[in-house]
């Protein structure tokens, strides 16, 4: 989370976790990780973490295809990379 332009305090951040715990944030990030269909609108898999995935990264695989390559131009890098850390 970026604190940079909130104003929060360690309480805020309690209790946003304690949120996250109670809506079960970990186990849809990882659903979305894995590819799930998630996107509910359009009933298909979210691939944010595809897009973002820094060169070389690990692939993401959706019915047998690399959605990496899928998604990213050759030659094109990404200035983000799915948030993975469980803290």
């Amino acid at each position: 989370m970026d604190y940079s332009r909130q104003n929060a305090t360690p309480e805020t951040k309690e209790l946003l976790l304690a949120l996250a715990r109670a809506a079960n944030v970990e186990a849809k990030k990882a659903a979305m990780i894995a590819g799930a269909t998630i996107n509910t609108t359009e009933g298909r898999a979210a691939l944010h973490c595809a897009l973002r995935a820094p060169k070389g990264a690990s692939p993401v695989v959706l019915g047998g295809v690399d959605q990496v390559a899928e998604v990213r131009p050759k030659g094109a890098s990404a200035s983000y990379s799915c948030f993975m850390s469980s803290t």
